[in-house]
């Protein structure tokens, strides 16, 4: 029986898809690797793991776009992804659990400047200021 792979590695999202990708399989167990199962769960940590819809390790690899409407995500859920590699054998155990949201990762912040004002600033402490971002 193959190694687990490591942990899925997050790429990006959108309100549509995520990207993930993967690694091989430490050791193979002896016999070539033939497949590898990439899973999700329904966004709730208690639901159970189901197989990406969409993706196929002999034609996509070792990165998968998940279609958020193909596997029923919407935004503002954390998906648990985990994936096995499976050779003559048998499968392996799952890899680490990857969390990902369904939706753009939020603006970066603007850096934060010390203010002007030396008054509200001491020898163990300083005034920062920084702009928020847009809701």
């Amino acid at each position: 029986m193959p190694d687990s792979p490591p942990q899925p590695t997050y790429i990006s999202s959108s309100n549509s898809e995520i990207v993930i990708s993967f690694q091989r399989s430490p050791s193979d167990g002896g016999l070539p690797i033939i497949d590898y199962n990439l899973e999700v769960d329904s966004g709730d940590v208690l639901s159970e793991f189901d197989s990406v819809i969409g993706y196929s390790f002999s034609t996509d690899g070792y990165a998968c776009r998940v279609d958020a409407v193909l596997n029923l995500m919407v935004p503002g859920l954390m998906y648990r992804f985990r994936v096995q590699s499976q050779n003559s054998l048998g499968f392996s155990y799952y890899s680490q659990v990857l969390m990902v949201g369904l939706g753009p990762l939020p603006s970066t912040p603007t850096a934060p400047v010390k203010t002007t004002d030396d008054s509200n600033n001491s020898q163990t402490s300083i005034m920062l200021k920084w702009t928020p971002l847009p809701t």
